[in-house]
Order: C-alpha cells, then structure tokens, then sequence
C-alpha cells in the first residue's frame, strides 16, 4: 500500500525530558518514522511547569500547552494552537495515552484540519480496579474525555486486556485494533552486557505501587535463604522508593539490593542482558513491553498473570509467569530458574527469536496501515448538544 502520510502530530500527557515507557514508545517510532521520511511534531502539557513551550528533542519539535483546568482556561489554550498551526498541522492525528485535556484537544484539530484522529490507548488511563491511581485519573477527567474518544477515527491499544478496558469504559461497540509495543533491536545487539560480580536479578520500572517491587523483594528475601550470593537491582524511581528501601532494611537484605534510581534506556538493556532473570512483578499492567526487551536482551522474562503480561510472556515459552501478588508463587520460580539453568537457556532461545517479531519495523508498519486505511475521516459528526462543559470546550477549541 502506497504511503500518504507524510507528517504525524502526536499528542501525548507528558514527554520528553520525562521518562516512562510511554515516552520511550513514542521516541522509538519517531526514529522508525525519520528513516521512512515522515515528519513528527508531538504536542504535550508542560509538566513540570518550568518547561518551555516550544523545544526541540532529537530534532523533532515539542509543543507545550499549560494544562487547562475550567472551559474558560481553554481560551489560552486555543490562542497558543492557533499561534503554532502552521507548525503542527499533519496528515494525522495520533493521541498515545487518553489522559485529559489532550482527547478532546485532539478531536478538535483532526476535525478542523480534516484529517484521521486515532486514539492509542496506554496503561494507567483507563480505570481499573487494581489501580486506585487509574480510577483516580479517570474520574478526573471523564466527562470531556469518553464523549471525545467516542468520535475517534480508529482505536488501537496495546494489549487484550486494554482493549476490553477500553470497551467496558468507552463503548462496547467501537473497534479497537491491537498493536503492541515495539523495541529497537539494533539498538539491544549494540548495546555491551553489564557486568556484576556476583549473579543477579533486575527489575526495570517505575517504582509505583501498582508495579509491585515489594512484592519482588519479599520473595527475594526467601531466595537468599537457598542463594546467599545472589543479588538483585532496582532500576528506576518514583513515589514507592523511600517504602521498597525501607522494606529492604526491615527484611535485612540492604546489602543484597541495589536501588540504582533512574538510568538511561540503553543502561536498562546493559542491565537486563547481564542479569539472571527481569521480574515484572506488577499488580496492574496494561502492556508490559519491558518483557519483550528482556527476551530481545538474552535474559529470562518473568512477570505476574495480569493485564497485558501474559501477552508479552507465552508462559513456559519465552518466559516464565507467576499468579499476581503471590510472593511464594515469584519465590518458587527465581529460585526454578537459579536451579535449573539449562530450562533457562532453553527459554531464552525462544524468546530472544520470538522478540523479532516487535522490531519497530514491523511496528511501525502497522501503524502506517491504519493510518492510510482509516478511510472518511469527516464520516463521524461532532453532537450539536454535549452534556456538561464538553460542548463549551469543543466549541472554544473550534469556532
């Protein structure tokens, strides 16, 4: 199929120079895009709040908006889109992750400018009921964000599991299509194997709650017990730190643990390709790409049961999975792979063969097929009377 998409404006919650896997999702594919010829231009909110409006990351420009909290604040936020529109103006509209403001800010500029708007869910933006957090940010912003998303050209998320998070909370009746996570394999064959002392286990992530790090440290605890010279590290940062280090100190295994807070991507690979095993032991998970980046680094995926995990680990295959929140379950599996070594390399052969399949090649590929397939963009009519502020932000946005 012949490409018509020659510019992308991707709308994001948040981006660079903050870090997540969202971030380094949308980072990827921009790369991927350059080597096609396509233009990206990604629209974000400035957060933190110090960050300018207008700045430049790896030669794509980043425009900021200053988050809208009422209708009438986004009046500013229609004067600052109609001061840049000559610079963000694309051929499509891809909004990864549906955090508000940015689904109906996206609505309003694929309408305007005639163009697809494609709605990409992420974990963490939808509610769900192991994720406090989630049903938080949901609630927040539901009323401008669902009636937005309803009229989105395409939906596609990362996992099954998004997928029926998406129907339960947007329409039971859209479409969604499947496009998972990709990785930079060129970049993990270059990338030189960290080297440690003494064997060790790794875990890449967000130190969150949901990510369920204690639970991984717990189990650690018991693994020592057959394993004294086994280490484990802690890759990342975020709110749960100061807790995972002090349950660290309380189990007497500080010595044992190494809290590396957060580190470059290329680092994180360094890291996963010289360790015994990556955990995933998450609570919640929409996607779980990390796991793919393991089996692509040469170490052993093992990750929880739920949300979009076990799509990314074909247990017993290219990983191993353990019942989520259940540190013995985790502690029977470390202590499975510390025994059995040729298990382990078994499983790692598969999986680091199974991992081609998400180059960002392929990826990439699939997006660029939505994109060109995703037919009458203006065959989907904007209400004449939405319900609460929706219709008065709409039409600030567009009139």
């Amino acid at each position: 199929m012949q490409n018509k998409i020659k510019k992308v404006l991707i709308i994001c919650s948040v981006y660079k120079p903050n870090v997540g896997g969202i971030e380094t999702v949308i980072e990827q594919l921009i790369e991927e895009y350059k080597k096609r010829g396509i233009k990206t231009v990604i629209l974000t909110k400035k957060f933190p709040s110090y960050l300018s409006e207008k700045d430049v990351y790896n030669e794509t420009k980043i425009y900021r908006i200053d988050r809208p909290k009422i209708a009438e604040d986004f009046k500013k936020t229609r004067e600052f889109l109609d001061s840049i529109e000559s610079e963000i103006r694309a051929d499509v509209v891809h909004l990864i992750g549906v955090r508000r403001p940015m689904p109906i800010i996206s609505l309003s500029l694929a309408k305007k400018w005639g163009v697809p708007f494609i709605a990409n869910y992420a974990g963490g933006d939808l509610p769900d009921e192991h994720s406090q957090d989630s049903i938080e940010v949901w609630n927040e912003g539901k009323d401008t964000v669902k009636p937005a998303l309803m009229f989105a050209d395409e939906h596609i998320s990362f996992s099954r599991s998004l997928s029926s998070l998406v129907k339960r909370n947007i329409s039971k009746n859209i479409s969604v299509k499947l496009v998972y996570g990709g990785i930079n394999v060129e970049e993990i064959k270059k990338t030189k194997q960290y080297r440690c002392k003494n064997p060790y286990f790794c875990t890449v992530r967000r130190l969150d709650y949901e990510k369920g790090v204690d639970i991984l440290l717990r189990a650690f605890f018991q693994v020592l017990k057959q394993h004294p010279n086994t280490n484990l590290i802690i890759a990342g940062d975020g709110p749960e730190r100061q807790n995972l280090e002090n349950l660290a100190n309380k189990l007497n295994i500080q010595n044992k643990v190494k809290f590396l807070g957060y580190i470059e991507h290329k680092k994180a690979l360094s890291i996963m390709k010289g360790s015994i095993a990556h955990v995933c032991p998450s609570r919640q998970e929409g996607g779980g790409l990390v796991n793919i980046e393991a089996s692509a680094c040469g170490t052993l995926p093992v990750g929880s049961n739920t949300g979009g995990i076990p799509e990314y680990i074909i247990n017993d295959n290219t990983g191993l999975l353990f019942k989520s929140e259940n540190e013995k379950d985790l502690t029977k599996i470390m202590l499975k792979i510390l025994d059995n070594p040729d298990k382990r390399t078994q499983i790692i052969k598969v999986g680091k063969k199974w991992s081609n399949n998400f180059s960002w090649q392929n990826i990439a590929g699939q997006y660029l097929k939505i994109y060109n397939e995703s037919g009458n963009p203006l065959k989907k009519v904007v209400p004449q009377k939405w319900s609460g502020d929706t219709e008065k932000i709409y039409n600030i946005l567009t009139d």
